[in-house]
């Protein structure tokens, strides 16, 4: 992705590499409890653009 290493499972990115980061797909609920709790936790925008949906 994006000329990062990316794993792919059943055909829909699941993880990647980009630049400084590791971007890892979870589930909403998952997210939104994350990103309330750790303060190095940030939503996936890769290239300045929107935050990947889930």
């Amino acid at each position: 992705m994006f000329g990062y290493p990316a794993y792919y499972a059943g055909g829909k990115l699941s993880i990647c590499l980009f630049e400084q980061g590791v971007g890892i797909k979870v589930l909403e609920a998952t997210a939104k409890k994350l990103l309330a709790e750790d303060p190095n936790v940030i939503p996936f925008q890769p290239l300045a653009r929107p935050k990947m949906r889930e």
